[in-house]
């Protein structure tokens, strides 16, 4: 595999020779030559890095091919960045379908869009139009609440956190994003051609061939019926917690507890009685105690986020208290 960089970047002399790993890609290290004259050829109008990938495949000439395993944000987006540099990447997710309430709501900082902007800006502009712009943003402790309610719903979230959502914009050159989980999966998935993505792929394994044959991955749907084997020159485990390409690459041990319990759900905003104040529109809250947190976030489409944590052994109430319904 032969890989050419360009960056802004000036002054570069010499050679050098570094190594990649990454302990999601199939092949564990991959050695890559750099020529630090190629670096400073051609320059990007924002700064970064841009790739020239060409296969050692069979033809020279012919694009690097990837695999990518798992369909979630992170295998989605690397998707669409390695396409746009002419790689051709391919995404295999094992659930049948890309449900649009999957997941729940989760926080994209300024560095988030801008790594979007990288890929692409309308990416990143579609991911901001799909979520909330957080322009407050509320904190408090959860042993008083009336203090929380009074001073933070009022003047910290006009002062103190408006302040710090629009500061990180100044300094930042981005905004902070609420969205959620599957609204963004949704986003992505649409800068991706249809026959890009293959559902209902299950991994069972992979081959790294010799002679820089690529890599062979080998999937099946959920009823065990095979499907035909895939060889390319990369393989990436984007596929979670319980990645089975981690799996089979590092003979991975199952995950560990961690000593807490986290209840989290996306509630539509209009049915909460107490909506203005347990979360203003464009706004998150943050509640702290010992041991325990409390969270509410607004992620666009007049919905709520809400996530409650707690350590063992500090959650004194009937857990059933949990599943009462949002709204009567």
């Amino acid at each position: 595999m032969t890989l050419s960089f360009s960056t802004a970047s000036s002054g570069c002399t010499g050679r050098a020779r570094s190594q990649l790993a990454c302990p999601h890609f199939g092949i564990a290290a991959l050695r890559v030559q750099v020529d630090s004259r190629r670096i400073c050829a051609r320059k990007l109008k924002q700064g970064g890095v841009r790739l020239r990938v060409t296969s050692q495949r069979g033809n020279a000439d012919a694009p690097l091919t990837a695999t990518v395993v798992g369909g979630g944000l992170g295998g989605l987006a690397l998707a669409i960045a390695l396409r746009r540099e002419g790689v051709d990447a391919r995404v295999y997710e094992r659930a049948l379908e890309l449900r649009s309430n999957a997941g729940t709501g989760i926080v994209l900082w300024p560095n988030g869009i801008k790594a979007l902007r990288g890929i692409a800006p309308e990416l990143a502009d579609a991911a901001i139009d799909a979520g909330c712009v957080i322009k407050g943003i509320g904190f408090g402790k959860a042993s008083a609440p009336d203090t929380f309610k009074e001073k933070v719903v009022g003047a910290g979230m006009k002062v103190a956190g408006g302040l710090m959502a629009r500061s990180m914009e100044w300094k930042y050159g981005a905004p902070m994003v609420a969205i959620r989980w599957s609204a963004l999966q949704q986003v992505l998935s649409s800068f991706l051609p249809p026959d890009c993505i293959e559902l209902d792929a299950n991994f069972k394994g992979y081959q790294v061939l010799p002679e820089g044959a690529g890599v062979r991955t080998d999937f099946c749907r959920r009823d065990g019926a095979p499907l035909p084997a895939v060889t390319t020159d990369v393989l990436v485990g984007a596929d979670g917690l319980r990645s089975a390409v981690r799996a089979q690459m590092l003979g991975d041990s199952p995950p560990r507890d961690g000593g807490r319990v986290l209840w989290r759900a996306v509630v539509d905003g209009a049915c909460l009685p107490q909506r203005q104040s347990l979360c203003p529109a464009s706004g998150t809250r943050l509640l702290i105690g010992e041991g325990r947190t409390a969270s509410f976030m607004d992620v666009g489409s007049g919905q709520v986020y809400w996530a409650a944590g707690a350590l063992d052994g500090t959650f004194d109430a009937d857990p059933s208290l949990v599943r009462r319904p949002a709204c009567p």
